[in-house]
């Protein structure tokens, strides 16, 4: 899936600069513990909103990622890991599924905490964090951007594209248990009134 950078906010895209910078100075593509040390010192977003409100103590997970953060292979040619591709694909998909018109940095940690590595879900976890946590905490967003904006207005291709995926992200409302609900009903109907002609 081809990241939907229209869709991504200013405040994620602070995030993205100081992960690739971080991970520009090891040599090493960027990997999830990257993005997450990166959004936990982010001080603006929602997700630093979510902090103040929690009383998250950020330098205590960034700290823990620090000295958990295993060894990659160092790489030039590649600037998001695969994990982190992953971890950005789930975060499109959660933003689209969700009815949001971005992805904001909130998206990004419910990916972090749903996809990524072992290591980075337990830094958060250790403070009582869990992903479904998290995206009850997003879904009371209602999909506003709250704190953040998008970085560029996406133009008609990109917001056609968006509502597409929001249309395959999101759970399906199927017509097939309705209609199946009524065809019991008609047919017991049919078996009650033919049951009683005779």
């Amino acid at each position: 899936m081809a990241p939907q950078f229209d869709h991504w906010t200013d405040h994620v895209g602070a995030v993205f600069t100081s992960a690739l910078g971080s991970a520009t100075l090891t040599g090493q593509p960027v990997s999830p513990f990257d993005l997450a040390v990166a959004l936990l010192g982010y001080e603006h977003g929602n997700v630093a909103l979510w902090r103040r409100e929690q009383g998250f103590d950020a330098e205590r997970a960034i700290a823990t990622l620090r000295i958990t953060a295993g060894d990659s292979t160092p790489s030039s040619e590649v600037r998001f890991g695969k994990d982190t591709k992953q971890v950005l694909a789930a975060a499109i998909r959660l933003a689209a599924g969700g009815g949001a018109e971005h992805v904001g940095t909130e998206h990004l940690l419910v990916a972090l905490l749903a996809h990524g590595p072992t290591a980075v879900v337990s830094a958060f976890e250790e403070q009582g964090v869990t992903a479904g946590a998290m995206a009850r905490y997003v879904a009371g967003l209602h999909g506003a951007a709250g704190a953040e904006r998008l970085m560029v207005a996406p133009g008609w291709r990109a917001r056609r594209a968006w509502k597409r995926l929001e249309r395959h992200s999101s759970p399906r409302k199927s017509w097939r248990p309705a209609l199946f609900a009524a065809s019991v009903v008609v047919a017991l109907a049919v078996m009650f009134v033919g049951s009683s002609m005779f």
